[in-house]
C-alpha cells in the first residue's frame, strides 16, 4: 500500500513540476521568433527603426517568457533610447529596459542594463534641470528688459524735467531783470 502511494505521489510531483516549469517554445515557435527577431535586425540595420521598434516589440509582447522575448525588449529599449531616432522616448526606454532586466537571466547583461537605464534616468534630470536654467534666464532677459524700459523712460522724463528746468531757469533770469529795471526806474524817480 506504501508503494502504491508512492508511485501516486511520485506522479503528482511529476506533473507539478512540470506545470510550475517556466513555458518554453516549442520548435516551432523558436523559429518563429527568430525569423522575426531576425527581420527586425535587418529593418534596424537598414534605418527602418519605426518598423525596426514594431518588430521587437511584437516579438517581447508575444514571447514574454523566452529568450527572445528578453532580447527584443532590450532591442527595443535601445532603439527607444538611441539619440538619432525619431521615435525617440526615454519613457518607453525605460519600460522596456525594465522589462528586460526581468526576463534576462544572464548578470553581465542586467548590469549593463541597468546602467543604461541609470544613464537614462540621469539624461532626463539633466533636462529637467536645462529647461529650469533656460526659464530662469527667459525671466532674467524679461527682468532686464523691463528694467531697460523703465530706465529709458526715466532718463526721457529726466530730460523733459531737464529742458522745463532750463525753461524755468531763463524765465526767473529774465524776470529777475526786468525786476531789477522796475527797481532801477523806480529809484530814478
Amino acid at each position: 500500500m506504501k508503494i502504491r502511494y508512492a508511485a501516486w505521489l511520485a506522479a503528482a510531483l511529476a506533473l507539478l513540476a512540470i506545470a510550475c516549469a517556466p513555458p518554453g517554445l516549442s520548435p516551432a515557435q523558436k523559429e518563429e521568433a527568430d525569423r522575426q527577431l531576425d527581420l527586425a535586425r535587418a529593418m534596424e540595420t537598414t534605418q527602418d527603426l519605426r518598423r525596426s521598434l514594431h518588430m521587437y516589440t511584437i516579438v517581447a509582447e508575444t514571447y514574454a517568457q523566452s529568450p527572445q522575448g528578453a532580447l527584443a525588449a532590450q532591442r527595443a529599449a535601445m532603439l527607444y533610447a538611441r539619440p538619432g531616432n525619431l521615435q525617440r522616448n526615454d519613457s518607453l526606454a525605460l519600460h522596456w529596459f525594465r522589462t528586460a532586466v526581468a526576463r534576462i537571466e544572464s548578470p553581465d547583461m542586467r548590469d549593463q542594463i541597468q546602467l543604461s537605464m541609470f544613464l537614462l534616468d540621469r539624461s532626463a534630470l539633466q533636462k529637467q534641470e536645462l529647461r529650469r536654467a533656460r526659464m530662469i534666464a527667459d525671466s532674467l532677459q524679461l527682468v532686464v528688459r523691463r528694467q531697460g524700459a523703465t530706465i529709458a523712460s526715466q532718463i526721457r522724463r529726466m530730460g523733459e524735467l531737464e529742458r522745463t528746468l532750463g525753461a524755468t531757469s531763463s524765465e526767473l533770469r529774465r524776470l529777475k531783470d526786468v525786476d531789477i529795471q522796475i527797481s532801477r526806474n523806480q529809484q530814478q524817480r
